[in-house]
């Protein structure tokens, strides 16, 4: 496999990298969440405060910060049974049921993992997994571990100041045995999103938090005793009680002398699949991603600023509309499709949905929306320019039944929706870029749904769009950029599902 040419067919023929007589087996599917066998674990407070302030009232200490933190960052959260329009020969319409997180997943598969290294417990310090499903910690490793991982990040960041340091994974296999191929993106999109809302978690506790997604990979795999084959490390969020500041690593370091410092871990794992289908490709792509050496490094400004578009500015207001509590953003947050009803959107309420949606550490992405139905706004395809925090006009005019055509799946009817949102990076990146936009693209995701979902509305990821469409309306193959995912925004009535709290 080439993987430039492999990426090109993944992005824009996304048919074409899955095979046409590709069969889900749902019998043999794996689990959503990840569990360890036979090693120390530490159950954690399960009795989170769900009152209208939730966070940040006091503060939190030992297992009982950890607990709530990790439980909204990326614990089991809703069960729910979700119902199924039927077909048109039969009679009745069919449900079924899944866990839910508040960061979402494609397909619901959740292939990401969470694991902690933390130093101030009540039990030992350590790498820990977070097993979701039973809301504890499970110990891979016993001990300090703050040059070690220090080093990972090639220098960048003093562990040892830092109060936790959080890894998000990707399992191949748990959105693979569905998507094939397709599933790299996913990965890409969904670890974006956990670290996103591991992000904003964060600052609801008072912690500051700094997002690595170039550092040594066989050194964090290595550190986590994880199998390669199976699983990889995407990105490293550490977590501090004071602001954290950039640095610049000046000696060079590599994966392959660090992993000599200290043992290889053997865990084992339940997996409820008997038959793992071969996934060379993905393997291949995320090991062409990999960074060896800390001189491989890529930093958020290395793409050129784009000259932004000149027609007509329109300035969005800085007042903030009347938004709900994070922990409401979350609960309530969820991914319409046909339970969109067409009703107009306030211009404040897009200012402060995309003031609350940008990345002030990466450049590298860009944000543009098609715009119909609002006050003061109007109809057209623009760019948000943050700096200025206002709209660029591109074209004036009404594209919803473009988008709606180039969509592979019409679950979602955008002639409801007053506004999609097209996340937008860079078009010729090997892969390792390639899956770096991917998360950036996701952490941008969740900022705009849990935007969305505060001011009153909800937001619906899509992948299954002809990327061509969208690059055309917005004229991104002369700034060389692509579409990397759309999120169609818009009110809703309730969705057809009956779901309860996980939480005690």
């Amino acid at each position: 496999m080439h993987p430039e040419s492999f990426l090109y067919r993944l992005h824009f023929q996304s048919q074409a990298v899955i095979p046409s007589d590709w069969e889900v087996d749902w019998e043999d599917a794996p689990l959503p969440y990840k569990l360890y066998k036979e090693l120390p674990s530490f159950l954690l407070d399960h009795h989170i405060p769900l009152n209208p302030s939730p966070l940040g009232r006091r503060k939190l200490e030992g297992a009982e910060w950890i607990g709530h933190f990790l439980w909204f960052a990326y614990g089991l959260t809703q069960f729910a049974h979700t119902a199924a329009p039927a077909d048109s020969e039969e009679k009745t319409s069919t449900s079924f049921p899944s866990l839910r997180r508040f960061a979402p997943s494609g397909g619901g598969l959740y292939p990401s993992e969470l694991y902690l290294y933390v130093k101030e417990t009540p039990f030992a310090q350590g790498v820990y997994h977070y097993d979701a499903a039973h809301h504890r910690l499970v110990l891979i490793r016993e001990g300090n571990f703050d040059d070690y991982i220090t080093k990972t990040l090639g220098l960048r960041l003093d562990v040892s100041s830092c109060k936790a340091v959080c890894f998000i994974t990707t399992v191949y296999w748990k959105n693979f045995f569905k998507y094939h191929n397709f599933s790299f993106r996913l990965q890409g999109l969904d670890a974006g999103a956990v670290i996103s809302q591991t992000e904003e978690t964060a600052r609801q506790f008072g912690l500051h938090s700094r997002v690595h997604l170039s550092f040594l990979h066989k050194a964090a795999d290595h550190l986590l005793g994880l199998n390669r084959l199976e699983e990889t490390t995407l990105g490293i969020l550490a977590l501090s009680e004071q602001e954290i500041p950039a640095a610049t690593g000046k000696e060079e370091l590599t994966g392959a002398s660090l992993i000599e410092e200290i043992p290889a871990v053997q865990t084992t794992c339940y997996q409820r699949s008997k038959h793992i289908k071969p996934h060379q490709d993905i393997l291949q792509l995320h090991e062409a991603a990999i960074l060896s050496s800390s001189s491989l490094f890529r930093t958020n400004a290395s793409v050129p600023q784009q000259e932004k578009y000149g027609k007509d500015i329109y300035p969005l207001s800085e007042s903030r509309a009347t938004t709900s509590s994070f922990r409401d953003a979350c609960m309530n947050r969820c991914s319409p499709e046909g339970d969109f009803i067409d009703r107009s959107m306030d211009a404040g309420k897009i200012a402060a949905l995309l003031k609350q949606s940008t990345l002030p550490d990466v450049s590298s992405i860009s944000i543009y929306l098609c715009i119909n139905g609002t006050d003061r706004i109007d109809a057209g395809a623009y760019e948000y320019d943050p700096a200025s925090h206002s709209l660029l006009t591109i074209e004036k005019g009404d594209f919803r039944q473009m988008l709606q055509s180039g969509m592979t799946m019409h679950n979602v009817p955008l002639h409801h929706t007053p506004l999609c949102i097209h996340v937008a990076g860079a078009r010729n990146v090997d892969a390792g870029g390639y899956r770096m936009q991917l998360i950036h693209a996701g952490r941008v995701m969740q900022r705009i749904l849990l935007a969305a979902s505060a001011l009153g509305m909800n937001g619906h990821p899509l992948l299954g769009f002809h990327v061509p469409i969208p690059d055309s309306i917005y004229q991104l193959d002369i700034r060389n950029q692509t579409t990397l995912i759309q999120i169609p925004i818009g009110y809703h009535t309730p969705k057809s599902r009956l779901s309860g709290v996980l939480h005690a």
